[in-house]
């Protein structure tokens, strides 16, 4: 199937929220150490979501630098070259500095996205036919294809992927026998 629109999530797959987390609460864990997207809060030791959550989104600073992926740039060019309209979607949390935090790294990171930044936590309202969601979470894609569109699970430690290699050794592959646009 050919994709003219792609909306490729920001955490985890091209930016490194555990590893910021980790590093945040001074933990010696490493990503491999997470096996459910909420099961961060035990790894970290926090004592319940509430002060997990308030710790992280308290500052801009925290999204903005979050590092990326070593392939995040690899990523984005090879989707690019594919010829596809390429959009970052993401999921905020309730703190505005969390979306301004996130927009903020994409100017840095990606200046001639910013304006295809999409931050809201509803993605399956852009499904539809040649659209493809690149997400590491499960329940995301889940939506995005009940709802028209098509989706790949990004492989992490934390969703039912299976991994057994590098999460973008399994993208690229992907993305190699991916048919674009042009």
């Amino acid at each position: 199937m050919k994709f003219h629109t792609v909306l490729l999530d920001m955490d985890g797959v091209l930016v490194d929220f555990i590893g910021g987390v980790l590093h945040l609460f001074g933990s010696d864990k490493r990503d491999t150490d997470v096996k459910t997207w909420d099961g961060i809060i035990e790894v970290v030791g926090a004592k319940d979501p509430t002060t997990f959550w308030n710790k992280i989104a308290s500052s801009t600073e925290f999204w903005e630098h979050l590092r990326g992926y070593p392939w995040y740039r690899t990523v984005v060019d090879l989707l690019e070259a594919k010829g596809v309209r390429l959009y970052l979607s993401t999921s905020p949390t309730r703190d505005p500095n969390c979306a301004k935090g996130k927009t903020a790294w994409v100017a840095k990171h990606f200046p001639k996205l910013r304006s295809n930044l999409m931050i809201g936590k509803h993605k399956y309202l852009m499904a539809k036919e040649g659209v493809l969601l690149i997400d590491d979470s499960m329940k995301n894609n889940a939506l995005f294809t009940a709802h028209g569109g098509a989706a790949i699970l990004f492989p992490q430690p934390w969703n039912c992927s299976n991994l057994t290699d590098e999460p973008w050794d399994r993208f690229y592959r992907f993305v190699e026998d991916f048919a674009g646009a042009k």
